[in-house]
């Protein structure tokens, strides 16, 4: 499946070519150094990219709505899961020799299947605001109120600015908005906000990190 389907108009075939275009000179200009930080800022800060991402991660939700509250968190982690291709494979096999009507569909891909991955984390890792889903986490009452008090304990452990980032995402505050008030980039943000999930899932007890 790929993320093409409805990309029509010419503005939207423009993004892409876009980001194409931006994609090949930084493989052309980097050479035999390629800084893979560089390339992720590249697709992440992309408007087309940032679209699909939002794009897929509505239809996961559609299929499971079990997922909604965390429609943001799965474009996000997969962002992160590009990341981590990129640096381990900074041209991510892209083939210049293809046409050039195949870069949406090879990347379209690549978005579908790290947010089907991030989506498949966030089910097992129920890193969600316990207010909003509390069934997702445990029907039992009493145990329900002492994984919320585990949680905001472990938040106030956290460090600035990792604490402010993770109590204005539970409070649903966009990431631009985010970025903002911790006078960051998007980028920055989203690392952040995954280390400070890491953090948080070390320091929570079992009966609050797993489904």
């Amino acid at each position: 499946m790929t993320l093409i389907e409805n990309d029509s108009t010419p503005a939207a075939s423009a993004d892409w070519r876009d980001l194409r275009r931006k994609f090949l000179r930084a493989m052309q200009d980097e050479g035999a150094a390629p800084n893979y930080r560089r390339r992720w800022a590249l697709f992440v800060d992309h408007p087309w990219c940032r679209r699909e991402l939002q794009r897929v991660a509505a239809r996961l939700v559609r299929r499971d709505p079990r997922l909604a509250p965390w429609e943001e968190d799965i474009a996000q982690d997969a962002m992160l899961l590009l990341a981590r291709k990129l640096e381990r494979l900074p041209d991510l096999n892209y083939d210049i020799s293809r046409t050039e009507s195949s870069f949406p569909g090879w990347l379209g891909t690549i978005i579908t299947n790290d947010c089907r991955q991030a989506a498949r984390r966030l089910r097992r890792v129920c890193f969600v605001n316990f207010d909003q889903a509390p069934l997702l986490i445990t029907p039992d009452e009493q145990a329900r109120s002492d994984a919320k008090l585990d949680l905001h304990a472990a938040i106030e452990d956290l460090q600035e600015p990792l604490r402010t980032v993770v109590e204005l995402h539970m409070q649903s505050v966009p990431v631009d908005e985010i970025a903002r008030t911790i006078s960051s980039s998007r980028t920055n943000t989203y690392r952040l906000l995954q280390k400070a999930r890491r953090q948080l899932r070390r320091k929570l007890p079992a009966h609050t990190a797993h489904c």
